[in-house]
């Protein structure tokens, strides 16, 4: 199943790509974001290396296209850390428990070094509601509305991140 996920992320961001180095950085971010996914799916853990990766290669790949999509690669790097930073905190002392895990302000960073400073909104949005659909599915399928089993959010970050790389520029949402 894995693979034909991968191979379908390869197809569309060939299809999605308008130049060769674009669907290369597509491909390269569904593939490092479905490895992410699925960890944090499986185990509710993100390895940092993974993560680190991620960031790594969104920002290369945006100094490789332009100067000005580097410098907006690195303040949505920051952006992206210190909005799911300041939540996490936030919640933490509000309520003396934790609300995200650790990696996810990471991740965040991570891929706002691939979208930017500028589609930090709508990947958030985008995760939001992936987020409370999945908490809304599990609620259906197990008939309970209140549970304490933890959410992985990584994914939902990581889809929100797919979608505004891939269309944010169409909608003038991103850098890239």
């Amino acid at each position: 199943m894995i693979e034909l996920i991968a191979a379908g992320i390869g197809i569309w961001a060939a299809a999605i790509g308008g130049s060769h180095t674009e669907s290369v950085g597509f491909a390269l971010f569904g593939f490092i974001g479905l490895a992410i996914a699925i960890l944090d799916s499986e185990t509710l853990e993100i390895p940092d290396s993974f993560t680190l990766a991620l960031g790594i290669t969104g920002l290369a790949w945006s100094f490789f296209q332009s100067i000005s999509l580097g410098i907006a690669a690195i303040i949505g790097a920051a952006a992206g850390f210190s909005i799911l930073g300041a939540i996490r905190w936030a919640y933490g002392h509000l309520r003396q428990r934790e609300g995200l895990g650790a990696a996810d302000p990471l991740l965040l960073a991570a891929i706002g070094a691939w979208v930017g400073w500028q589609a930090l909104p709508i990947v958030l949005l985008i995760a939001a509601i992936a987020g409370l659909a999945l908490v809304c599915a599990r609620a259906i399928v197990s008939g309970a509305w209140r549970s304490e089993e933890p959410i992985p959010f990584g994914p939902c970050l990581i889809l929100g991140g797919w979608i505004a790389l891939l269309y944010g520029k169409m909608f003038g949402l991103g850098a890239h």
